[in-house]
């Protein structure tokens, strides 16, 4: 069961409902005033899960082995990249390898991906 009981998540949906413009403005006013901040945070989010998700995936390059983690890029096997990150966005990918889904997903450098992506070779 959940911490907070059933009434209050009820009461939490209705008092939105009835305030969402109110909040709506709230939240942009506090976006504006701490966005710089905002985006650090999320920088310093994505390196880390970016660190975390090359290092679950071996942490070099599954053609050529180099290990230059500047370069290394995340390649979607069944080649649906594209379409993947349209419907679930950009994080997706690291958020799944962080959970343990890596069966999709292989490391790449950049020049060994341009390579498989643009010749189909698999």
């Amino acid at each position: 069961m959940s911490k907070t009981p059933a009434k209050i998540l009820v009461r939490m949906k209705e008092y939105y409902i009835e305030h969402k413009e109110e909040i709506q403005i709230r939240k942009r006013k506090y976006y504006a005033e701490h966005q710089k901040e905002l985006q650090d945070r999320q920088r310093k989010y994505n390196a880390r899960d970016r660190e975390k998700t090359i290092t679950i995936l071996g942490a070099k390059c599954a053609r050529c082995g180099i290990v230059d983690k500047r370069v290394l890029e995340i390649h979607h096997i069944n080649g649906d990249g594209n379409r993947d990150r349209a419907e679930r966005g950009r994080r997706s990918v690291l958020q799944d390898v962080i959970k343990g889904i890596t069966e999709p997903y292989e490391l790449l450098c950049a020049n060994c991906h341009l390579i498989k992506t643009f010749t189909k070779d698999l």
